[in-house]
């Protein structure tokens, strides 16, 4: 279960990658990913309250590229 947790978050990396690489952000809605980060940082304060690692490494993973899309959408918008 661990190796899934890190797995996951990383299949954001290929719209993360190409947002930076084409500096458009033209394909991405924000909505969608400022809901998304909202979702993780719920389940970031969640594993904090219970001492879940697992539960918090997955979703500061996803925090993290949820993150960058979010930058890069106002950036390259």
């Amino acid at each position: 279960m661990f190796i899934i947790s890190i797995i996951i978050p990383c299949l954001i990396i290929p719209q993360v990658w190409e947002t930076f690489v084409n500096k458009d952000a033209g394909s991405v809605n924000v909505s969608t990913w400022v809901a998304f980060w909202i979702g993780a940082a719920s389940w970031i304060t969640y594993g904090i309250s219970k001492n879940d690692k697992q539960i918090v490494m997955y979703n500061s993973l996803f925090l993290t590229f949820e993150s960058a899309v979010i930058v890069m959408y106002f950036l390259y918008k």
